[in-house]
């Protein structure tokens, strides 16, 4: 399912989560290394604690996660995840979840684990999360300079797909002029 009943800061809706093992322990709701399929999870942008301190900018997640029983069609049991100093959203490699994708800490360290039912589902998780952390400032300017646009986002489909080629994680509007084609992020 979309995200969906989101307002401005937040986003929400039914993913597949799995918590990284050095989190796990903490968490009595994921004790195990598996991913609890259909959770209702609610992403809110919040500020990190670090931030008042070394007065950055960055924004900082916290993430609500209900699980249901088995049966039940309604959340039963919940955690809340702050994820500090979030510094990339990408797409994860799973056996299980084809469309499985990470939020990354300062180090590259996957913080959470989260996947849709489809691509264009994680494609739109990923752009609500991206736009609450950095929200999307240069919009206008990019129309204004390259016309219409469509959102893009590179999609990794082998092993030296585009990692190989820095293109790993891109995300932006697509622009098409005379003979070129333009990827600008809509953030910077």
């Amino acid at each position: 399912m979309s995200p969906r009943g989101n307002t401005p800061g937040s986003v929400k809706g039914f993913l597949d989560v799995k918590i990284p093992a050095r989190k796990r322990r903490s968490i009595s709701l994921f004790r195990v290394q598996v991913w609890k399929r259909r959770c209702w999870v609610v992403v809110r942008g919040d500020r990190s604690p670090e931030d008042s301190v070394a007065r950055t900018t960055q924004l900082s997640l916290s993430v609500e996660i209900y699980t249901r029983h088995e049966g039940s069609n309604h959340p039963t049991e919940g955690t809340i995840l702050h994820l500090d100093l979030v510094h990339r959203i990408r797409r994860a490699k799973s056996k299980s979840h084809p469309y499985a994708f990470e939020v990354c800490g300062r180090r590259g360290e996957a913080l959470l684990y989260l996947s849709g039912q489809s691509e264009s589902e994680t494609q739109r998780w990923m752009a609500e999360i991206r736009n609450i952390l950095w929200p999307p400032t240069h919009l206008d300017a990019i129309r204004r300079t390259h016309g219409p646009t469509w959102e893009v986002s590179a999609i990794s489909v082998g092993d030296a797909g585009s990692d190989w080629t820095s293109l790993a994680g891109l995300y932006g509007r697509l622009a098409v002029r005379d003979a070129n084609l333009v990827i600008k992020d809509t953030h910077n």
